[in-house]
């Protein structure tokens, strides 16, 4: 179990730092970069597939704004929501960047051919009542209500924790390498050298973020590690536990080899619940080899993270249209990957 815990600390800590730099980026743009939007038709279903391709939830804030605002059109939408993975993004990108990479770009693809085909098919789209814009908050404000010595000990923590992850990077004290038992877990972490210096360079940023930026900058970091290190730690934490224990008792290789069709199936219903969390189960079964391929593909299609949270609040009809949409898209492209698997094995 110490491989496990060591594992999760590393993945908590690279997805925090990648969170931290993608909100700082867009605080430092002033929100400009999602505001370059004028297109329309299939150049407005790609811009949207590729907001739904950046790591997180930003991306997909962002369209549902543009939604709401009837810049973007149902398709569109669509295309953003089977493009994102929410926040399991960073978290393959930490596993296994290298299929993480690929699975965006068939993410994509699919994106871009459904959401075309969904404003062929309904151009008019479907709208209720007003989307209210529901903005993350990052307690902005606060500072002007904490006095310098506050900010400087946040300032101080801030840098001290980035540059302790520095040293775990450089130092390998968490190891990059995991093996639970003979048919335990097994995770290769960050076991390319670019990897280290990227996540490195990132955590500088981070340094010179916390000592030098604004007080709106720290205020954001302050919210992003408050909010969602814990229960990243303790989701990735309980995915890996939960794996290392199934494997242990089940022969995992037998039973997903009978019962592939029903983890598609199962993948597809779980990635409807607008929440990161439960679907690191099947980022963690994949990067250990217990599932293919096509599960993994059936579930990041079906689910967006928590980017449909506002437009649950503002617009039900197109969020309930689009998460059937998102679950028929899965199980179908689901079972075909399943099908070329089965062709090629």
């Amino acid at each position: 179990m110490t491989g496990i815990l060591g594992s999760s600390i590393l993945i908590t800590g690279i997805v925090i730092c990648m969170m931290l730099m993608i909100e700082l980026i867009n605080e430092r743009t002033g929100g400009r970069f999602f505001r370059k939007f004028s297109s329309s038709g299939v150049k407005q279903v790609i811009f949207a597939g590729l907001l739904g391709c950046i790591p997180g939830c930003i991306g997909g804030f962002a369209a549902v704004s543009l939604y709401s605002r009837k810049m973007l059109s149902m398709g569109a939408l669509t295309a953003m929501m089977i493009a994102s993975s929410g926040d399991e993004a960073f978290v393959m990108l930490a596993m296994f960047p290298g299929k993480a990479l690929l699975l965006t770009a068939v993410l994509f693809a699919i994106a871009v051919v459904s959401g075309t085909v969904i404003d062929r098919m309904w151009p008019h789209g479907i709208r209720d009542t007003e989307y209210i814009d529901c903005k993350d908050e990052h307690e902005e404000g606060k500072g002007a209500r904490e006095d310098g010595k506050g900010y400087r000990l946040k300032r101080a923590g801030l840098a001290a924790g980035f540059l302790l992850f520095i040293a775990v990077l450089s130092g390998g004290f968490l190891g990059h390498s995991h093996t639970e038992g003979s048919n335990g877990v097994q995770i290769n972490l960050l076991n390319e050298t670019w990897m280290n210096v990227l996540f490195g360079i990132f955590a500088l940023s981070l340094v010179f973020y916390s000592l030098f930026g604004s007080r709106k900058a720290i205020d954001i970091e302050m919210h992003i590690i408050k909010k969602h290190a814990l229960p990243i730690f303790l989701w990735t934490l309980g995915a890996l536990a939960f794996v290392h224990i199934l494997i242990e008792y089940v022969d995992m290789g037998r039973w997903i080899s009978e019962n592939a069709p029903l983890m598609i199936v199962l993948g597809s219903l779980i990635g409807i619940i607008p929440e990161s969390g439960p679907n690191l189960i099947f980022v963690t079964l994949f990067a250990n080899g217990s599932i293919p391929f096509s599960v993994l593909l059936a579930n990041s299609i079906s689910q967006d993270g928590h980017s449909s949270i506002p437009l649950l609040a503002g617009n039900k009809r197109s969020f309930v249209v689009t998460k059937l949409l998102n679950t028929l898209i899965a199980l179908v492209c689901g079972f075909a990957a399943f099908g070329i698997e089965n062709l090629f094995s």
